[in-house]
Formats: C-alpha cells, sequence, structure tokens
C-alpha cells in the first residue's frame, strides 16, 4: 500500500493506512513520511469530523519521526515548512473580504474585544509541533516559536470544531401562503 505506484484513491482506504501507519511498527518510518508527503491531502485527513483536520496525520508523524531516518526527517521537515494549504489561503481571503473590508476584525464576547487571528501557520504550527522536540531542525524550532507566538502557544489539536446553522423562516406572512 505505501508503494507510489499503488495509491489508494479511496478516501476510506486512505484513512484507513493512514490510521494503521499511526500504530505501524518502527520499521515503516520513512516510508510513513514519505506516505504523507506523496499526496499533500493525506496531511488533512480525519477519521471523523469530531478531530482536528490535521489530527490523524499529526499521529503518524508524532508516531514515525521518533524513529526514521535522519534524511527522511530533514525531507520531511523540509516539505512541512514550504506548506500552506490553500484551505488556510481561502478562508484568510474570506476573513479579509468579511471583516477587515466592513471596517472589524474581530468579535466582542463577555464585554471583551477578541481580534481574528489569520489563520495562515496553522496547518504549519499542528504538524510540525507533533515532531518530538529532540529531533527537530533549528529551523524548525524557529518556526514553531514564531507559530507559538502567533496563535498562542503550542499547538493542540481542537475536537469539536463543528459549524452551526439555525432555522430559516419564510418571508412570507402566514395568511398569504395558500
Amino acid at each position: 500500500m505505501l508503494d507510489s505506484k499503488h495509491l489508494p484513491t479511496s478516501s476510506s482506504l486512505t484513512i484507513a493506512v493512514a490510521s494503521g501507519l499511526a500504530r505501524a511498527s518502527d520499521i515503516a518510518s520513512d516510508a510513513a513520511l514519505a506516505w504523507l508527503v506523496a499526496n499533500p491531502e493525506r496531511l488533512s485527513l480525519r477519521e471523523s469530523y469530531q478531530r482536528d483536520e490535521y489530527g490523524l496525520a499529526a499521529d503518524v508523524i508524532r508516531r514515525h519521526t521518533r524513529t526514521c531516518s535522519e534524511s527522511a526527517l530533514r525531507l520531511f521537515e523540509s516539505y512541512l515548512l514550504k506548506l500552506y494549504p490553500e484551505s488556510e489561503k481561502e478562508h484568510y481571503r474570506y476573513m479579509l473580504e468579511h471583516h477587515l473590508f466592513k471596517g472589524h476584525w474581530g468579535f466582542t464576547e463577555g464585554g471583551r474585544y477578541h481580534a481574528h487571528v489569520n489563520p495562515i501557520g496553522r496547518a504549519q504550527h499542528m504538524l510540525l509541533g507533533a515532531i518530538p522536540q529532540d529531533r527537530r531542525s533549528p529551523a524548525v524550532r524557529d518556526r514553531l516559536r514564531e507559530w507559538d507566538a502567533k496563535f498562542g502557544g503550542p499547538a493542540v489539536e481542537r475536537p469539536g470544531v463543528q459549524s452551526r446553522g439555525g432555522w430559516v423562516g419564510s418571508p412570507i406572512p402566514q395568511d398569504r401562503i395558500n
């Protein structure tokens, strides 16, 4: 399954492979990291909507960066240091269009103003933070310091991140519906 010629196309199968890799033996470490970066979509896999979108990849990273070869780790770090997912860019564009251009960049909750934090770097923060501290390169340590300052501390998975909605009523008055 890890051979790049036989990449699964089913998302369920891909999630199953990633879940298995998160528990695989040390012998698979280099191949597991190569498998993750062979397709950037694998970094945002989730086995359920109760997990953060980078949680499953972080599990694989935590498991295999402890035991992978130094060369595989440096290649993997180099890949993650260049990672800026399109979803983060789209979220930032949305925030600019719907908040900043309307004259506000935050929200008030409980009488306190909270500024929005631009999402660029969140994936790097989560995924680089999964690498054990004693195996991080100086470049990774520097980048994580920047992201920790921006996001308010070390990356933690945000389970239960959900969207909400509500009922929409008809604009037609009840007496005019018929």
